[in-house]
């Protein structure tokens, strides 16, 4: 409901897209658990990345070289470089991206870790809501009554959830 009206609709793109966010909950699920079950070791999300890592690698490598590799091989900001003052600055940016993919990698195992990949999936929500608020004050981006009805469903999802879980926890530590 937030989009709606705002691009338009292909439907290989909505498979592909549907396709990943099931693929995402399945990858969420399994590492939660993997991580919470105590005998495998792995509650720690750097043991975590260290194990699952080069299985990703496996599979998106073929993809990256395939769509990017001549480019990014024949690109003079790369391999190609002329100023090596561009060169360091590009691979610092790339550096600071793999530093920051890291970092975000490494909270979502902390977190799948200590909760469930169902409190992760909600605080992505969040951050989606969060940027569609930061869109709407920082761009001035309109919303339509239908949008708005979208952000305040799952702004009360959100709180349904939290709230629920919180009367859950305070169930479990009262017995």
């Amino acid at each position: 409901m937030f989009v709606y009206h705002s691009t338009q609709f292909n439907l290989m793109g909505f498979l592909l897209v549907l396709g990943a966010s099931c693929l995402s909950g399945v990858r969420w699920c399994l590492s939660q658990m993997i991580t919470q079950k105590s005998e495998l070791g792995l509650q720690n999300p750097i043991d975590m990345i260290y194990h699952i890592q080069p299985w990703m690698i496996v599979g998106l490598m073929p993809l990256s070289i395939y769509f990017e590799g001549t480019t990014l091989g024949a690109t003079e900001q790369f391999f190609r470089y002329s100023d090596l003052r561009q060169l360091a600055s590009n691979c610092g940016l790339v550096l600071l991206g793999a530093v920051l993919a890291f970092l975000l990698e490494s909270s979502e195992y902390l977190l799948i870790s200590t909760t469930s990949s169902l409190t992760l999936s909600v605080a992505g929500i969040f951050k989606e809501l969060c940027t569609i608020y930061l869109a709407v004050k920082i761009n001035h981006n309109e919303l339509t009554p239908l949008n708005t009805v979208g952000f305040v469903l799952c702004l009360l999802g959100i709180t349904v959830h939290v709230v629920l879980k919180a009367l859950d926890n305070r169930g479990k530590n009262t017995s």
